[in-house]
């Protein structure tokens, strides 16, 4: 949840950017959410597509934000 969420706040923001893919372009906009009866989400993509251009964006973003938060932190 927190890598889907971080990919939507950095969309919202124009913090992230990518090649005008089409792949990306579709996966993107099929990718979905379902609130479960235990009140969590469940993120995919809907049966038949793939979501592994979405998780690879959120995986970059989540790398980038942390990344920087940690250097910018640490002492060498």
């Amino acid at each position: 949840m927190n890598l889907i969420t971080g990919l939507q706040v950095a969309f919202e923001q124009g913090q992230v950017s990518f090649p005008k893919i089409p792949v990306m372009i579709d996966e993107l906009q099929a990718f979905e959410y379902e609130m479960l009866t235990s009140g969590k989400f469940r993120y995919s993509a809907p049966e038949g597509y793939h979501d592994d251009c979405v998780i690879s964006l959120g995986l970059a973003n989540w790398a980038v934000e942390h990344l920087i938060t940690e250097e910018s932190t640490n002492v060498w």
